[in-house]
């Protein structure tokens, strides 16, 4: 996994070094890169870049995509990415807004890619998420990394909302996430047994909610459809949130902590410095933290005691 990281990071550098004096296409051996923009670009709109872009791109070739400043009224669709990264001019200069409809978002994305410096947006209107990762029953597998972006929902669905799987990590570097009307982050494992490595990272975030909102909200899916074994590696370092909230929920009830006995999510020995308590492993380990029952679950997966309104 680090060594797939540190390919990642090394294209990076040498993609920095030149797209930011670049107006027009340029290629080389192993990465080709274009550019987005008002003028003088080779593309006018985003998903025009995309369209051209995968028509290139490959796990071997890649194809990064210069999103200038600007903002872009768009929907993004990078699902099983072939190969493609989108890098802006930096959170409130590149801005990307949708006012879709879910399962839609303003991007949704999965499989091995790298997105840097952009903000995205779900307004007021939309019941969608700004960023979408579902990964459900398909194949894809990969390494999907954000850096230094912002996410920001309007509505009341939460800013992001993640479906983990088997060999996938979702890692989020230095990233705001804000949502004023309702909760910041959505996740939950695979809703089937016998998935392996799935995997949520998050460096440096904040988390912006109302006060009485929960920040992030975690289901085990798996448990809701009489399954085991989809186990979830949570690894989050210095998470800074307004609320200070967390809810948990599994077919047994909801919690405002992970439980100790929980079989599907495990808090990684590297999350430490986080404001919320649970979310650091030296105040979950097991017999070390209790949990605080605040509802129940019905049959359908839902609950019954505390309504929030989300997702599955």
């Amino acid at each position: 996994m680090m060594k797939k990281k540190n390919k990642i990071l090394f294209f990076l550098i040498i993609v920095s070094s030149i797209y930011s004096s670049k107006s027009h296409a340029y290629s080389n051996e192993n990465e080709l890169v274009v550019c987005v923009g008002e003028e003088k670009n080779d593309f006018k709109t985003i998903n025009e870049a995309l369209d051209y872009a995968r028509y290139y791109a490959t796990f071997y070739y890649k194809v990064t995509i210069h999103i200038r400043e600007g903002e872009y009224n768009e929907s993004i669709f990078l699902l099983d990415n072939p190969g493609v990264n989108l890098i802006g001019d930096g959170v409130g200069k590149t801005v990307i807004k949708s006012n879709t409809r879910y399962p839609n978002a303003t991007i949704c994305a999965t499989g091995d890619m790298y997105v840097e410096g952009i903000t995205f947006i779900s307004t007021g209107g939309s019941d969608a998420y700004a960023f979408h990762y579902e990964i459900a029953n398909s194949n894809v597998q990969g390494y999907t990394v954000f850096k230094d972006c912002e996410f920001i929902s309007e509505g009341e669905v939460a800013a992001i909302g993640a479906g983990l799987g088997e060999n996938c990590t979702l890692e989020l570097d230095n990233c705001r996430i804000t949502n004023n009307n309702g909760m910041g982050l959505y996740f939950h494992n695979n809703p089937y047994s016998h998935i392996s490595n799935q995997n949520i990272v998050l460096n440096n975030c904040i988390i912006e909610t109302d006060k009485n909102d929960y920040a992030i909200v975690i289901d085990d899916s798996a448990s809701f459809n009489g399954n085991t074994n989809s186990a979830v590696i949570i690894k989050i370092n210095r998470l800074v949130t307004t609320s200070k909230k967390i809810m948990f929920r599994d077919e047994q009830g909801v919690y405002e902590k992970i439980p100790i006995n929980s079989e599907n999510f495990v808090v990684s020995e590297e999350s430490m410095n986080n404001d919320i308590e649970c979310l650091n492993f030296s105040n979950n380990k097991k017999g070390t933290l209790s949990c605080v029952t605040i509802g129940v679950i019905d049959i359908i997966g839902h609950c019954s005691e505390f309504m929030i309104k989300m997702m599955f």
